[in-house]
């Protein structure tokens, strides 16, 4: 059964979903996020004891479609406080709830590093 155009919203969200470069030396990164069928779609970055440094809510994001563009979000590597965060590893909770009257709800954790 093809839903929203995909034959597998999981596959197309996990694979389509990834933050570049990685591991992150420059001043910025690129979240890619893809939404497989219309969705909220939200992202908080944590570190790895726990910590949550980033909560950002992109909105409604149609379907079959890149929240923003296919560059994604650039991120600053800054912290919700503006702070700019330490180098170490990172983890990226990513989620994409539809908005269309189903239930589907897909999440994705994606790991990153900053030199």
């Amino acid at each position: 059964m093809v839903r929203n155009e995909s034959l597998d919203p999981k596959v197309d969200f996990e694979n389509n979903t990834y933050i570049y470069p990685n591991p992150i030396t420059g001043e910025t990164a690129n979240f890619v996020i893809f939404s497989p069928f219309q969705s909220r779609v939200k992202m908080k970055i944590y570190t790895m004891n726990g910590d949550l440094i980033l909560d950002k809510d992109f909105g409604d994001t149609p379907a079959n479609q890149y929240v923003i563009d296919q560059n994604g979000f650039v991120w600053n590597r800054k912290n919700q406080a503006g702070r700019r965060v330490a180098r170490g590893l990172y983890y990226a909770v990513i989620r994409a709830e539809e908005t269309l009257g189903g239930k589907n709800l897909m999440q994705t954790v994606k790991r990153f590093l900053i030199k």
